[in-house]
């Protein structure tokens, strides 16, 4: 029996989530089709589709061209944290982190596609730039290999931009936060 292309469609945007693989896609998309669960699915990825964006600055996510962290004054200007992912940025947050961020969305992995664009480090580079200094940028990245190309591969990049660089394994930078 041939089954629709919709549901074919729908498979294999599943089988595309990260750990996601083409059976569990298959699970998932039945589960969606068999409950209401599929409705509040669409709708719900409909309006963050609508809504949400990453801040022009940081790369967090937001519904506005300027996010909330990055509007606020009160925030060190002189000091970056710069984080693989939103999770890591709301852990800083909780510790009591009050300089800025610079999000990744993830690390440099050539072998699935994740590059220095996908990462926008060219947007960073042009942050740089432009901050005013004195400026210090943690680079707080998992002890990975990943983790330590991408912290390699910005700290060249911004060899020679004038700012101090700290490259700190991010469990380590977060328990050293909690502890102070």
């Amino acid at each position: 029996m041939l089954l629709p292309a919709a549901y074919q469609q729908l498979v294999q945007a599943l089988d595309q989530l990260p750990a996601v693989g083409p059976r569990a896609a298959a699970r998932l998309a039945q589960h969606l089709l068999n409950s209401d669960a599929g409705a509040a699915l669409l709708q719900a990825l409909q309006r963050a589709g609508a809504e949400v964006t990453q801040c022009r600055h940081c790369r967090c996510y937001s519904n506005a061209d300027l996010c909330g962290l990055c509007g606020n004054e009160q925030r060190d200007r002189t000091r970056w944290l710069v984080v693989a992912g939103v999770d890591e940025l709301q852990q800083a947050e909780q510790v009591g982190w009050r300089g800025l961020y610079f999000v990744l969305h993830g690390l440099l992995a050539p072998m699935s596609g994740r590059g220095p664009n996908q990462l926008g480090l060219d947007q960073l580079q042009q942050r740089v730039a432009t901050a005013a200094r004195p400026l210090q940028i943690t680079l707080a990245l998992e002890s990975t290999a990943e983790g330590c190309a991408t912290a390699a591969f910005i700290a060249s990049m911004l060899a020679a931009a004038g700012v101090e660089l700290v490259l700190q394994d991010w469990t380590e930078w977060l328990t050293l936060q909690e502890q102070a």
